[in-house]
């Protein structure tokens, strides 16, 4: 059977979160913690690139030596032709992580990137840094993206939905050139965090109330990136860990989108407790 993007889209333009029954990545925290400590830094990805193009050389447009305030995030496997490295290292640590992927619901022989998203502890974190949250984001705007949570103890995943007739894409396009790839985008210009949940506020074109994750402390989600853009509070815990699986190339092609609806549709049916729906 086939479903294409754009049809996967319209059925679950409604859906902004929901668990997938996609077991995680076969990697230990405490293992990962230590590969951690091994490379310490902004990101194993950035360290890989400087190894081998020089230690000038940086594949997105910030400086490489810039440390983030809230997160620290490792790429650790690339099978793009524009980077095509594979991280014998953590392939030593975790053999079992490169057939786990061949599991997913990717088109045969896509290419991809793996890798993980570890908060920073309390104490490096800019006061600045809205409470101790991200920003309001969105990771692509127009598709959807799997992530497969580890010792997520306090849900602190937050989904802010566009107001009724808006999109994330229409929100892009409403951007004036000068803050199209500003990281306040989604901002409210009232800098003040919401007095009850600590969360920044978001601008006119999203509802003011926050959904906020109900989920299993290691459980697979789905999150929507057309109607609703996301923010995550500090985890009370260090060792929680986001691993994303990220397909390259256009939207169409990047999972088997039949597949992956077949996914859906069970897990909706499994946890209808867990699934985060628009209101209007």
């Amino acid at each position: 059977m086939f479903m294409s993007h754009q049809e996967f889209m319209h059925r679950w333009r409604d859906l902004i979160f929901t668990p997938i029954d996609i077991p995680g990545p076969p990697c230990d925290p405490e293992l990962i913690a230590e590969f951690m400590a091994d490379w310490p830094g902004t990101s194993y990805h950035r360290h890989v690139i400087k190894s081998i193009h020089g230690p000038d050389h940086t594949d997105i447009p910030y400086d490489p030596n810039t440390e983030w305030d809230f997160f620290q995030s490792f790429v650790v496997k690339n099978s793009s032709t524009e980077f095509p490295w594979h991280d014998t290292d953590f392939q030593a640590m975790f053999p079992d992580v490169s057939d786990w992927i061949q599991t997913l619901p990717m088109v045969p022989d896509k290419n991809y990137a793996f890798g993980w998203v570890a908060q920073l502890p309390t104490d490096t974190i800019s006061q600045t840094n809205h409470m101790n949250t991200s920003m309001i984001h969105t990771d692509e705007t127009g598709s959807v993206g799997l992530r497969w949570f580890k010792q997520n103890t306090d849900n602190n995943l937050y989904f802010y939905e566009t107001v009724p007739g808006m999109t994330l894409e229409e929100i892009y396009e409403l951007s004036v050139p000068e803050t199209k790839y500003c990281l306040d985008l989604y901002h409210s210009t009232d800098q003040t965090p919401d007095p009850v949940t600590g969360l920044p506020r978001p601008n006119e074109y999203f509802k003011p109330e926050a959904h906020k994750v109900l989920t299993r402390p290691d459980t697979g989600f789905m999150l929507q990136q057309q109607n609703a853009c996301h923010v995550i509070k500090k985890e009370s815990q260090q060792a929680k860990y986001t691993f994303i699986v990220e397909p390259v190339g256009n939207f169409e092609h990047r999972w088997d989108w039949y597949q992956l609806d077949q996914i859906v549709t069970q897990s909706i049916d499994a946890h209808p407790t867990e699934v985060i729906w628009r209101s209007d």
